[in-house]
C-alpha cells in the first residue's frame, strides 16, 4: 500500500497507510500547524471571509448633462474594476446600464450592438445620452449659483466644480498644453455665492489675496464652524445695546462700501447720529447739512429766544450747552426790567 503525503505541493513528508485513520489524520495536522503555518493561516482567513456587497451597475439615461456623463464614466470605470469583467462581458453589462428610452434609440441607431468594442460602443451611447450645451450658458449659470442654506462650504465648492468642468476653463500653452483655470474661478464664484456678508467680508479684508481653492475653502469651514459652536453656546442671543449694535451695523455698511470701490454714504455715517438741534436722526450738525435737513432751522426758542432749536431740546439733546440759555434768558430780564424802570421814572419826571 502507498503512504499518504502531505497535501501541501512541494511536501515530502508521508505517513504508513497503515497507520489507524484518527491517528493519521491527527498527525498530518499537527504536520500542518507546524511545518505550514502560512497555508493554514490562509485557509483560516478564507473560510471566515464575509461575502461582499454585490456592486450596483450605474445607470445612464437619455437627455443628460455633461456633468451627469462624467460622473457615469467615472461610475462605469469602479464597476468594472470590481467586478472582473472581460470580454464579451463588459459589452453586455455597458448595454444593461441604459434606460428603456435610451436602449431603444441605441438600437435604432446600431442594430448589432454587441459587434462593437467598448470605446466605440460608449461614444455612441455619449452622443445619444448628452445633450448638447452652450459653453457660454453653462458659465453663465455657474456664476449665478449661490450657496444654499446650510449648505457646507465644501460641498457647496463640489457642486460648482461639477459645473466648472463644463465650462472648458482652459486657456492654450506654448507647447500645445491646454492650462486650466478652473479653481481660481472656483475659487472667486464661491466667495460671491456666500449669502452670509460678514463671512464675505472676512474672506475679502483677508492680507493674503492669492489664496488657493483649498486655502479659501479651509478658512470659510472655520468661520462657519466659530458661527455654529457660538449658536450652541448662547442658544438665546442676550440683549445688545442700541448704540453698540447701530455702530456695528454702521460700520460693517462702510466697509462694504470701502471694499466695493464707492465713498461713504453720508446717510449711512448719519443715519445713527442725533442731530443737536432737533434732537432727530438722519443728518449731522453742521450748518450746511442743517439748513437743507434740520426741522429746526430758523426756529425761535421760546424758553432762551435764540434761533435754531426747538424748546424741549436746549437741556435734552445738548446738556453741555444748557447753562448759555439761561444765562441769556437773565440778561434779557435785566434788561427788560431796566427798561421799564426808565421809562416809570421818566414818566414821573
Amino acid at each position: 500500500m502507498t503512504d499518504i503525503r502531505c497535501p501541501v505541493p512541494q511536501c515530502d513528508i508521508s505517513r504508513p497507510s497503515t497507520t489507524a485513520p484518527g491517528v493519521l489524520l491527527k498527525l498530518l495536522d499537527m504536520h500542518e500547524r507546524t511545518a505550514h503555518p502560512s497555508t493554514t493561516h490562509t485557509t483560516a482567513s478564507m473560510t471566515t471571509r464575509v461575502k461582499a456587497e454585490k456592486v450596483k451597475r450605474p445607470v445612464v439615461s437619455a437627455s443628460g448633462t455633461s456633468e451627469e456623463w462624467t460622473y457615469f464614466a467615472q461610475r462605469w470605470s469602479e464597476c468594472k474594476q470590481a467586478t472582473r469583467l472581460t470580454g464579451e462581458d463588459i459589452i453586455f453589462q455597458l448595454l444593461e446600464c441604459c434606460d428603456e428610452a435610451l436602449r431603444k434609440d441605441l438600437t435604432r441607431s446600431l442594430r448589432n450592438l454587441t459587434s462593437y468594442d467598448e470605446p466605440t460602443l460608449l461614444g455612441h451611447i455619449k452622443s445619444l445620452a448628452v445633450r448638447q450645451e452652450n459653453v457660454m450658458v453653462a458659465r453663465l449659470q455657474l456664476q449665478q449659483t449661490m450657496q444654499d442654506r446650510d449648505e457646507p462650504v465644501r460641498a457647496f465648492s463640489a457642486r460648482l466644480k461639477g459645473q466648472a468642468s463644463v465650462c472648458q476653463y482652459n486657456i492654450p500653452c506654448k507647447c500645445g498644453a491646454q492650462l486650466s483655470y478652473s479653481d481660481q474661478m472656483v475659487r472667486d464664484i464661491l466667495i460671491v455665492g456666500l449669502p452670509d456678508e460678514d463671512i464675505r467680508l472676512d474672506v475679502l479684508g483677508q492680507a493674503n489675496q492669492e489664496m488657493s481653492l483649498e486655502e479659501t475653502i479651509r478658512f470659510i469651514e472655520a468661520k462657519e464652524s466659530g458661527k455654529r459652536s457660538a449658536g450652541r453656546i448662547n442658544p438665546k442671543p442676550t440683549a445688545v445695546p442700541v448704540a453698540v449694535d447701530a455702530a456695528s451695523s454702521m460700520y460693517r455698511q462702510m466697509e462694504r462700501r470701502r471694499l466695493q470701490g464707492g465713498p461713504p454714504d453720508r446717510k449711512t455715517i448719519t443715519q445713527n447720529q442725533l442731530c443737536g438741534h432737533c434732537g432727530k436722526a438722519g443728518h449731522s450738525s453742521k450748518k450746511q447739512e442743517r439748513m437743507n435737513h434740520c426741522p429746526a432751522f430758523n426756529h425761535i426758542c421760546n424758553n432762551c429766544n435764540l434761533p435754531h432749536h426747538f424748546d424741549l431740546k436746549v437741556s435734552a439733546v445738548n446738556p453741555d450747552r444748557s447753562n448759555a440759555p439761561i444765562k441769556a434768558t437773565q440778561q434779557q430780564r435785566f434788561l427788560r426790567h431796566s427798561a421799564q424802570l426808565n421809562n416809570s421814572l421818566a414818566q414821573s419826571h
